[in-house]
């Protein structure tokens, strides 16, 4: 079975992906683990928030998500086929997350990639989104999301790994997101075109579109490397 590990700090966008994303990717047999990290949750800034009430509702997004996956398949020519058959037969599936509540960077990244670590085998694809941290948003630094990507990406050639982006006017951002990545690794500015950045709104359209067809592509023909821990 496939697995698709992704890297969050945003429950509310992450359960809009999940909701037209992850039955798609259930019907091919890919299973979802989320790792959520970062500081956007802090109380200087309410609107992205890891509370026990975001925590319930993100748990209650996923069962009812599943569900209506599980109702929409059952074999209408099976007369015992039944929502809770289907659930039985696709429960390794369901999808599993950790929720990492640390505010500093270098604790949150090793938390990360020492669950990634744990996580990781064969036919295992990363996904990062853009923006983990509060700061980031500035990109006066080198981000958290792009440590990771270069470690994984470029470091360990785990050429299963991929960014995401969840920004409203996305094409600029990803190119700026770009543009910083290489001022902090210039030994790679020549492999800049595989970089790949896939948009979340796209992917959580509830209709099929260039971008899902681009990213179901990338999961079909992403090639596989061993991980180390470093």
């Amino acid at each position: 079975m496939k697995k698709i590990i992704w890297i969050d700090d945003n429950m509310g966008k992450m359960a809009f992906l999940a909701k037209h994303l992850f039955p798609r990717l259930w019907n091919k047999k890919y299973f979802n683990h989320i790792i959520f990290a970062g500081n956007h949750y802090a109380k200087d800034n309410p609107n992205i928030s890891r509370s026990e009430r975001a925590r319930k509702d993100f748990n209650n997004d996923m069962s009812s998500y599943f569900d209506i996956f599980c109702r929409d398949s059952i074999d209408d020519d099976d007369d015992n086929d039944t929502p809770m058959k289907e659930w039985n037969l696709n429960e390794n599936l369901y999808p599993q997350w950790d929720i990492f509540d640390e505010r500093e960077e270098q604790i949150i990244e090793q938390k990360i990639k020492n669950r990634i670590y744990g996580l990781f085998k064969e036919d295992t694809f990363i996904g990062i989104d853009l923006c983990l941290l509060i700061k980031d948003e500035e990109q006066k630094d080198e981000t958290l999301a792009m440590k990771l990507f270069y470690f994984y990406f470029f470091e360990k050639n785990i050429k299963s790994t991929f960014l995401y982006s969840n920004f409203k006017n996305e094409k600029a951002e990803k190119r700026e997101w770009v543009n910083k990545f290489i001022e902090h690794h210039k030994d790679i500015e020549q492999q800049k075109d595989k970089i790949i950045i896939h948009s979340g709104y796209e992917l959580a359209k509830k209709s099929s579109g260039e971008e899902l067809e681009r990213f179901l592509k990338f999961l079909e023909l992403g090639s596989i490397n061993g991980i180390e821990q470093k």
